[in-house]
């Protein structure tokens, strides 16, 4: 043990200066760029993060517009039943171009998402049920009664809410959606959190090593040069 000690101390002892200079300067450098390169991968990767959190935020807020989009269909089409005015159609008809528009953006962003994917198709089917089975014959209806005495029966038929139990399932389906989406993005925003600790740790960690190892290699080189210096000042004396 004690020869392998002086072996390596022997070895150290025979690098030349200039090596001992670079290893010295180099060291740090290292050090300072495994800090570089762990900074921007975890950036990088906390990035990334908040992009999907705020592709969950948009995500969130489009589910929001769609089912606001569709209670203002109901209304729309509620406030035509009830009056006959032509301008609910209306209101009812720009309704459903912002619901069919939204829910198509809304599918391309959870293309990738299997599960939400198959909840908006559900939910589009479930509005496409009232539309076939409740609004267009309630329409078709309340325009032949017209101001007729048969009014009462459309009354009837409007308190009936026939359509109340395809909104009941749609708004069922858009509240797992968006159950989903909040999960993910509490996920996304723990994960962002992490890396940010980490990466905090690791700087930390990392500065600390290269505070020891700059303060090591110094020394050493220090020591190194010093005695190198000292054995020539003492040839020199003995040659003189």
């Amino acid at each position: 043990m004690l020869a392998a000690s002086k072996k390596c101390a022997f070895s150290l002892s025979n690098i030349d200066t200039k090596t001992k200079v670079l290893v010295s300067a180099a060291a740090p450098l290292i050090l300072a760029l495994v800090i570089g390169s762990i900074a921007l991968i975890n950036l990088e990767r906390m990035k990334q993060t908040q992009g999907w959190v705020d592709q969950t935020q948009q995500v969130l807020a489009d589910a929001t517009g769609i089912v606001a989009a569709a209670m203002d269909m109901e209304a729309g089409m509620r406030g035509f039943l009830v009056t006959g005015d032509e301008a609910f159609l209306e209101l009812f008809n720009v309704a459903r171009d912002v619901f069919d528009q939204s829910m198509a953006e809304l599918a391309k962003r959870v293309d990738d998402t299997p599960p939400q994917a198959a909840i908006l198709i559900e939910a589009k089917d479930t509005i496409e049920a009232w539309l076939v089975n409740v609004v267009t014959p309630m329409r078709d209806l309340r325009r032949e009664i017209g101001d007729a005495d048969t009014m009462d029966d459309m009354a009837d038929l409007v308190g009936q809410a026939r359509g109340q139990q395809h909104f009941h399932a749609f708004r069922a389906l858009m509240a797992e959606f968006s159950a989903i989406e909040d999960a993910s993005m509490a996920i996304r925003r723990a994960e962002n959190a992490r890396t940010h600790a980490l990466t905090v740790n690791t700087i930390v960690a990392v500065l600390f090593a290269s505070l020891v190892v700059g303060l090591s290699v110094a020394l050493w080189v220090g020591a190194n040069i010093g005695n190198a210096v000292r054995d020539l000042t003492q040839r020199m004396q003995r040659l003189a």
